[in-house]
């Protein structure tokens, strides 16, 4: 059973080509932490019903609930589904779920990660890596340097930037957590999901009812 434990074989695999020492230590301690948590999940076993009735508390709550649904704009139409908050949720609801993210290679262009989600009680995982561009589009360019132009919808000048080191935090944590997103979907089961999420929308129909003012104010 390979419990994320990072032999020499794989080192070169690991580090897609770097010889980053601080990246192949930040890859070993994730390594090291998903043992641990192999174990303790031995010691606290889930409980399916526990897990589903955790998710469904969670979603009843208005504040959550608003929150619960991702949505987006594209070509005109609305893309819905489970948002990231929500889906943290399901995995803390869940429990035994180990989740690591490790910076396999990095350079003065870019950064690539790699995204874990672990079921520490069945053994399986799912992975998926993002290279992360180390720039950013910014409307205004003050004092920084344009690395490109192009022209947006609106006919405006938009700048292509190298990105600071707060700006790539940002980037990284939000590509993060999409990943994540998508990874534990397809561990949780789908009708703990779909449990969840429906109670989210009928706290969320049963809070517009009690205060349509409100609900009106928010569309």
């Amino acid at each position: 059973m390979d419990n994320g434990l990072i032999t020499m074989e794989r080192k070169s695999l690991i580090l897609g080509g770097s010889d980053n020492p601080a990246i192949y230590a930040a890859a070993v301690r994730a390594a090291e932490e998903v043992k641990v948590a192999y174990q303790v999940a031995n010691y606290r076993p889930r409980n399916i019903q526990q897990a589903r009735q955790s998710l469904v508390d969670v979603c009843g709550r208005p504040s959550f609930a608003l929150l619960a649904e991702w949505e987006r704009p594209i070509a005109g139409k609305k893309l819905r589904g489970v948002s990231v908050r929500f889906m943290e949720e399901a995995i803390k609801a869940y429990t035994n779920i180990q989740v690591t993210k490790t910076t396999v290679y990095e350079d003065a262009g870019y950064r690539k990660i790699v995204v874990k989600v672990i079921d520490l009680e069945n053994n399986i995982s799912y992975e998926d890596e993002s290279v992360i561009q180390k720039t950013v589009e910014r409307s205004y360019l003050g004092d920084r340097i344009a690395i490109n132009q192009r022209t947006n919808s609106k006919g405006e000048a938009t700048y292509l930037v190298c990105a600071t080191e707060d700006e790539m935090l940002g980037k990284t944590n939000a590509q993060v957590s999409k990943m994540i997103r998508t990874l534990a979907k397809r561990l949780i089961p789908a009708d703990l999901i779909a449990d969840g999420f429906n109670e989210a929308k009928k706290t969320m129909r049963n809070a517009d009812a009690v205060d349509p003012k409100t609900a009106s104010n928010k569309i």
